[in-house]
This record gives C-alpha cells, sequence and structure tokens, in this order.
C-alpha cells in the first residue's frame, strides 16, 4: 500500500526565474520547519503506532514494516503542495492561476507532480 501525508499549508513554488512569485507577493510566510524536519516528524508519528523497529526511512517514502499477526507494509510519501505560476499578464498585473500538484524532496533533489 503506498500513502502520500500532503501538507497543504507548505507549498514549493515555482515561475519564470525573470519574474518569479515571492512569498509576498502570493501572501504567504515561511514555514517554520525544513522539509527534511516534516519528513522525520511523520517518521515519529508512525513509530509512535506501529514501534521503531517497523518503521525506516528511505529516500523518498517512510517504509512500514510490521510482520506479525498485523500484517503491514506500507510506503508513507510526504510531500508539500506545488504550484508553478505563470509570468504576469501585464506590468503590475496580477499572475493567472497557477497549476497544482504535490512536491517532496529526495536526495536528488525536489521532485513534482503537477496535474494539468
Amino acid at each position: 500500500m503506498d500513502l502520500g501525508v500532503c501538507l497543504t499549508d507548505a507549498f514549493f513554488t515555482d515561475g519564470p526565474r525573470y519574474d518569479f512569485p515571492g512569498l509576498k507577493e502570493l501572501g504567504r510566510e515561511p514555514v517554520p520547519f525544513r522539509f527534511d524536519q516534516y519528513k522525520s516528524h511523520i517518521a515519529w508519528c508512525l513509530e509512535q503506532e506501529f514501534g521503531r523497529n517497523a518503521v525506516r526511512m528511505g529516500e523518498k517514502a517512510i517504509h512500514i514494516h510490521k510482520d506479525d499477526q498485523d500484517k503491514i507494509h506500507a510506503d508513507v510519501v510526504p510531500a508539500f503542495t506545488f504550484q508553478i505560476y505563470g509570468p504576469r499578464l501585464g506590468l503590475g498585473n496580477a499572475r493567472g492561476a497557477p497549476l497544482n500538484g504535490i512536491a517532496l524532496i529526495t536526495e536528488e533533489g525536489l521532485s513534482t507532480g503537477v496535474e494539468y
């Protein structure tokens, strides 16, 4: 079983390099933690539920393997909301609606999935 845990109050954003959308423009505040801290917190919560020996951190996901009578095998993928913004429609104009998806950070860097 694969599960996604997406924190919808935290955002990765992308946009044109010459007109990158800033947090102030988007009306957002920086989150008070890094993605690796978020992933570690999810792992800690899973350890509280399934036991420390059943939970292992992976490159992309947190793996749960509990082979007692419960027979639980799952991958839990932590993610933030990901939004891609296009350029402004003109000087001083607002941006159009973003493309939305999810993103996570792996050892290779940012990995995204966007709905079109």
